[in-house]
């Protein structure tokens, strides 16, 4: 009897250790609204995702939206942090690493004018004939809370 009950036990731990991952998941567009201002998601250049350390998971339509849910939940412990790719919608990129702009040019869904890139020299094609500002994640997230 003590026999069967050790791979018993291995299996059930095997079985709840891979269900409780923490990780992103794919954006239902269309489906999901936003968790700060309850539009629908539907533009996967703009759209953003965190994750929380407990995989609690929240989807952003706009970029600036996340930031502000996140000035607003300083508590909370964010395992991760995507914003869409301007330039590839559908992919989602580690907000930190990101490059944002904004600028008149392209405009987002909540007005702000935000976009990011993996590559920040990809914003001179938009730029040339607009004006606009580029930043890194920390210095966008200072400029919104102004």
């Amino acid at each position: 009897m003590k026999n069967s009950i050790l791979p018993t036990i291995v299996l059930l731990a095997g079985l709840f250790s891979g269900g409780c991952s923490v990780k992103p998941q794919p954006i239902p567009y269309g489906q999901v609204g936003c968790a700060y201002c309850q539009m629908t998601v539907v533009k996967p250049q703009f759209a953003s995702e965190l994750v929380s350390s407990t995989g609690k998971i929240y989807y952003f339509d706009a970029i600036e939206c996340m930031v502000h849910f996140i000035a607003d939940h300083p508590e909370t412990s964010w395992r991760f942090q995507l914003v869409g790719d301007y330039f590839d919608p559908g992919k989602e990129l580690n907000a930190e690493d990101a490059s944002y702009l904004i600028s008149q040019a392209i405009p987002s869904p909540m007005g702000a004018y935000l976009s990011a890139t993996s590559d920040a020299s990809l914003w001179q094609s938009v730029t040339r004939d607009q004006t606009g500002s580029l930043y890194t994640w920390e210095e966008l997230k200072k400029e919104l809370a102004q």
